[in-house]
């Protein structure tokens, strides 16, 4: 039988990037590497603690944290300790590794090694001190459900709280859920949505002090076989390809079937569409068609955007309808029979730019 492979962290450490993010398919094992890695660190150095960052503060509960550590095995810990620790327990807000004491029949706490800690609460932490913390593990940063408002403006102020004046590592792990995402938008991530799988690609970013890297990698896919998963999502879960829903396509020929009424740009979150409203030559019945944009935009071109323009009067911020019938028009991109794409991706894409659209313009 082929020998599984799974994720290696020496890539992106070979980096020296303070910000790593990693991005890929479930189960590859970028948090186990992440975890064995912190662990083993905060092992052979006390001055090497860690914290385990996550969004909301349920994800934090003590019972969930411990399940999270479940993985590495026993057997992986007696082996980082050289025998004398074999677990790890969480316990009002602190990381331990522990032994197991077959008279008492319980595990004893032997080393603090890490925190755990809310990205909700981060403004409670603002006055503490952690100068033994040199790594931030943030998991499940890329979201399915949602983000704080915020959110990496939060993030940038929860580091400033650990780091203070020293530079740590950041870990960001995420499965590739969405390509729309405030942190891809925010450090200007510009790539990732076009990034191919086993493949890092280093941004720089300015400060005050000069510049940081931020390494992104795109995790390889490791060929993880399970024929328990299917449907739209199956690919995304075994392969590590962005995850997409079903939209519908255009029906027919856009040349010979539909007349073109109308076209806007609409650009939102390093995302550029072009839509266009089309009138279906057969029924007399409207829809908009959406496709990626990848030439420029020209001088006059009406544009719909998240960033406020006060200097061309073709550009808003949001849906704001520049006449009656352009209201009407727009009203068809929000029904759901009112929309149609050139592929599932744009449609995912597009439709989580249109509704951070409705949400945050104004």
């Amino acid at each position: 039988m082929k020998k599984q492979k799974y994720y290696s962290l020496e890539p992106i450490k070979k980096t020296g990037a303070p910000y790593r993010l990693l991005i890929g398919e479930k189960a590859n094992g970028k948090s186990y590497a992440v975890k064995t890695e912190i662990i083993t660190n905060a092992w052979n150095d006390t001055e090497h603690k860690f914290i385990l960052l996550r969004r909301f503060e349920l994800e934090t509960k003590q019972n969930n944290i411990n399940a999270y550590f479940q993985d590495p095995p026993k057997e992986k810990i007696i082996e980082i300790t050289g025998g004398e620790c074999d677990g790890i327990v969480a316990f009002q807000g602190r990381i331990y590794l522990t032994k197991w004491n077959e008279k008492k029949q319980k595990a004893e706490k032997m080393r603090h090694i890490g925190y755990y800690m809310a990205l909700t609460s981060e403004q409670h932490y603002a006055s503490g001190a952690f100068p033994d913390v040199s790594t931030i593990v943030f998991e499940e940063f890329v979201s399915r459900t949602g983000y704080l408002p915020n959110e990496p403006k939060k993030l940038q102020y929860f580091i400033s709280t650990i780091a203070r004046h020293r530079e740590i590592v950041i870990y960001l792990i995420g499965n590739s859920i969405s390509r729309v995402c405030p942190y891809f938008n925010e450090w200007q991530l510009t790539n990732i949505p076009k990034q191919k799988q086993g493949t890092i690609e280093i941004y720089k970013q300015k400060t005050n002090d000069g510049t940081i890297d931020i390494a992104v990698e795109f995790c390889a896919n490791i060929g993880y076989k399970n024929k328990m998963f299917f449907g739209t999502h199956a690919a995304a879960i075994v392969t590590g390809t962005w995850e997409v829903d079903t939209y519908p396509h255009l029906q027919g020929n856009i040349d010979r079937d539909y007349e073109k009424l109308y076209t806007v740009a609409i650009k939102a979150k390093n995302f550029t569409f072009l839509a266009t409203f089309l009138l279906a030559n057969d029924t007399g019945l409207p829809v908009w068609y959406v496709t990626p944009k990848t030439t420029p935009i020209q001088k006059n071109t009406r544009l719909i955007t998240d960033v406020a323009c006060i200097d061309d009067i073709y550009v808003t911020c949001g849906f704001r309808s520049l006449c009656p019938e352009e209201k009407i028009m727009f009203d068809y991109l929000f029904r759901p029979d009112g929309v149609c794409f050139s592929d599932n991706l744009t449609g995912t894409d597009f439709i989580q730019c249109l509704k951070y659209l409705r949400n945050n313009a104004y």
